[in-house]
């Protein structure tokens, strides 16, 4: 996997105006293990495969970080479609064009966009899209997410800690579901700047916006 990925994402770079080589690719395992395993596929990792096994020369890994690699288990795919496009619709998303440049097309209820009028992200989303598949399949949290949530993540470390409960068991499935258990709660992982959360639940095959 690791050389096809070299060969399309260096082509692509290179080669941009022909379509036969592409940078984009989803992995889906059957696991969370396999899924953890495979990271080596990502350029920015530490221990990636492609400096490790000397795929690609120093010189061209400028160019393999430009591939857009997404690596999940098949929990991730569990009825989530419809609730992913409502939120686009709702707080608006990114895409990229066919000449490789980041557009924004923002989201149609301005109360609750993730962008500003300029089409910056904000610093922290006003909407976020979480689910029963990805809390029960251990998904990651997106990294703006994260980034945007260091010192409530790390206030809520603290938290667990003074609890006794430890630091090191925490997981993002133990992250998200503090997220939903803290909506509009001041200091908490998800005060008064979250207005809309879009959540599926898997146990009653039901979509609901919240």
């Amino acid at each position: 996997m690791a050389m096809l990925i070299t060969w399309q994402t260096l082509n692509a770079v290179r080669s941009p105006s022909l379509k036969k080589f592409g940078r984009g690719f989803l992995i889906v395992t059957p696991g969370i293990t396999i899924r953890d395993r495979l990271r080596v596929l990502l350029p920015s990792e530490t221990e990636n495969y492609y400096q490790r096994l000397d795929l690609v020369p120093s010189d061209l890994m400028q160019d393999m970080g430009k591939a857009r690699i997404v690596i999940t288990n098949y929990h991730a795919f569990k009825l989530r479609e419809r609730v992913a496009l409502v939120r686009d619709y709702i707080a608006g998303f990114e895409r990229e064009d066919e000449n490789g440049l980041i557009e924004t097309a923002a989201g149609r209820c301005e109360l609750f966009r993730n962008f500003a009028d300029d089409g910056e992200r904000l610093a922290k989303p006003r909407t976020i899209l979480i689910d029963s598949a990805t809390l029960e399949a251990g998904g990651d949290i997106d990294k703006v997410f994260r980034e945007a949530h260091t010192d409530e993540i790390a206030a809520f470390r603290r938290e667990k800690a003074a609890r006794g409960e430890g630091t090191e068991a925490i997981e993002d499935a133990d992250i998200l579901r503090e997220v939903m258990n803290t909506v509009g709660k001041k200091g908490r992982l998800e005060a008064v700047d979250l207005r809309c959360a879009c959540h599926e639940c898997q146990l009653c095959d039901a979509k609901a916006i919240c």
